[in-house]
């Protein structure tokens, strides 16, 4: 138990750094940065606006917005006595810091595409670009992998009302969409050896999927559960009906 406390200060410790840093970078930046920057870029990866340097804290304000979402669940889990409740808030965490770290790497990309006067974003080199696609893949495996083991809560995995209602529905989306999870963390780690717009492509394609089709199997197998009920509850009012009926003609008789 104690061992677990000290996990998890120190995960939230981390996550409260990874949160203040991308403030941090970008207020230094700030002196080595020019007074115009370029703040957008086309389909195409050439700018098509410019602004000014200060724009840099918006993605930085996000982060901070985020992370501090996070850390304050995770505050709030230990209070929340819900079966599951303490190892879904665990789990949580340590998707968001890899989320955070992400966030952290793409800050680190903007602030240099900001410094370097990126007018073309084929000249930004891949690698940054693919690491981040490798980290968010690797987020969506792990993720896939945890949810078959989560209890019912309401802070992570396929929460419908089907699946908060019923622990058969719960316990049949997560097994579902863990598959389909891991399914679209493997098809982005193997789209890493494609040329990189398709790389994105498939990473947002798959995980637009594989949510959208855990909702919908949560939903068919809540309303297949809801189906089953209603049947066989109207063959035992029948049935109760039908021994009422047999003992008060009994009785009269």
């Amino acid at each position: 138990m104690e061992r677990r406390k000290k996990l998890g200060a120190g995960l939230m410790l981390l996550c409260g750094a990874l949160t203040l840093l991308p403030l941090v970078v970008t207020a230094v930046s700030m002196a080595f940065l020019p007074d115009t920057i370029p703040v957008h870029y086309g389909v195409e990866g050439t700018v098509d606006r410019w602004g000014s340097k200060y724009e840099c804290f918006i993605f930085p304000v996000i982060t901070f917005v985020m992370g501090g979402l996070l850390l304050l669940c995770s505050w709030l889990t230990p209070c929340v006595k819900a079966e599951g409740s303490e190892k879904a808030g665990r789990i949580a965490l340590i998707a968001g810091l890899i989320l955070l770290l992400a966030f952290n790497m793409l800050n680190g990309l903007i602030l240099y595409t900001s410094w370097a006067m990126v007018e073309d974003l084929g000249e930004v080199p891949e690698l940054g670009l693919r690491v981040l696609l490798l980290l968010a893949a690797l987020l969506l495996v792990a993720l896939g992998a945890a949810m078959p083991h989560l209890k019912r809560n309401h802070w992570i995995g396929v929460r419908t009302k089907w699946s908060l209602q019923s622990g058969a529905v719960w316990a049949k989306s997560q097994r579902f969409g863990g598959r389909a999870f891991m399914a679209a963390g493997v098809l982005s780690l193997l789209s890493l050896f494609l040329p990189s717009p398709w790389t994105a492509l498939v990473f947002i394609a798959s995980t637009a999927a594989a949510a959208v089709a855990s909702l919908l199997y949560s939903q068919r197998e809540g309303r297949k559960g809801a189906r089953c009920f209603l049947r066989y509850g109207k063959k035992a009012r029948s049935c109760c009906s039908g021994l009422f009926s047999f003992c008060f003609k009994a009785h009269v008789s």
